[in-house]
């Protein structure tokens, strides 16, 4: 089986769609796409690999001054009471809390943190706001205060591997110095928590903590090219990040040369954007958005590693594209932030 195009007009416009046909070869030409299959997965399994090898050896010889931040978003909580009449039970006025967990590591042990909130955002300013607490914990109570840190994620581009992340991973950092009872509300759900005795640390994630990081990122950031393909992304100064497709920690607290790191200055088009380019950006943008608009949910033809797949359009986040193929998405997913292999 493979894809065949199909072309769909729907009034002025035309869509490319994909559906399943038969297709004839010899056995050599399945043995030629076979190989190609196998040195993409070779790569995939061989990232995998390297990822949990170097991470698990920057656990196991952390100095005093650094610290390991394992990150990921929960699945949403619905609040519910014990005794429920049916309209609320089956409708859809169940509020939902956010959950975002932590696991830090020092040298001297480990803390464990959960961050709760009652907006339903998980982009990267939600990002920032959940790990800003935690951060300034960490800095209060880690003696001495950390002066590195390692952020271990995994990687969907709405929420970690994107250039807005990126620019916030290169700036906020540095400003930083571095029977059950009834919950009807994200909030009566983290005071309940907080009563309870518990080795986890909680804390509390506000609307207007997340708009604080909105308000952060500038208007224009310039892109990062290998978004996809990245699986470390390291700031040693504010503006300014470092990525590579696999992780090396062989010479921190310098930056090694190991796997072709490549620096990118996010400050730049700030600082150089004129208001003739900001305007031309603004309809560039605009235009740009409601072509993207019509993509979301269409299947189109990525080009992911140097081979063809059929996907279909998850979400558009700036000029990043979360498409999911067959049964494994192509978004996969290290201030260093480190990724797993995608």
């Amino acid at each position: 089986m493979a894809s065949v195009d199909q072309k769909i007009c729907v009034g002025p416009k035309t869509y490319m769609n994909f559906v399943k046909g038969t297709q004839t070869g010899t056995c050599a030409e399945l043995l030629n796409i076979f190989n190609q299959k196998l040195d993409s997965l070779a790569k995939h399994h061989y990232n995998w690999l390297h990822q949990a090898k170097e991470c698990r050896a920057l656990k196991e010889s952390l100095r005093e001054d650094e610290i390991v931040l394992h990150v990921d978003f929960s699945e949403n909580f619905s609040c519910k009471l014990n005794s429920e009449v049916q309209a609320f039970h089956f409708g859809g006025s169940r509020k939902q809390a956010t959950v975002h967990t932590f696991m830090a590591y020092t040298a001297a042990g480990s803390q464990s943190y959960a961050t709760i909130s009652a907006s339903l955002r998980h982009d990267e300013s939600a990002v920032w706001a959940h790990l800003e607490p935690v951060l300034r914990d960490v800095m209060k109570n880690c003696h001495p205060s950390p002066t590195i840190v390692h952020v271990m994620s995994d990687g969907p581009v709405t929420q970690y591997r994107n250039k807005n992340h990126f620019y916030l991973l290169s700036t906020i950092p540095f400003l930083s110095g571095f029977r059950g009872e009834d919950v009807q509300t994200p909030e009566d759900f983290y005071n309940l928590l907080t009563e309870k005795k518990s080795d986890v640390k909680f804390f509390w994630v506000t609307e207007e903590d997340i708009r604080i990081f909105d308000e952060a990122v500038p208007e224009v950031v310039p892109p990062v090219k290998g978004t996809l393909a990245m699986h470390q992304v390291i700031s040693t100064e504010p503006g300014k990040v470092m990525h590579r497709e696999i992780s090396c920690f062989c010479s921190r607290p310098h930056i090694c040369q190991c796997h072709n790191p490549i620096m990118v200055n996010l400050q730049t088009a700030s600082v150089q954007t004129s208001a003739h380019s900001s305007a031309h950006e603004s309809a560039h943008e605009s235009t740009s958005a409601h072509e993207s608009s019509d993509l979301n949910g269409k299947f189109i033809m990525v080009n992911y590693e140097g081979q063809p797949f059929v996907g279909q359009v998850l979400q558009i986040v700036g000029e990043e594209i979360e498409v999911s193929v067959s049964s494994s998405s192509i978004s996969g997913s290290h201030c260093s932030c480190d990724l797993p292999c995608a």
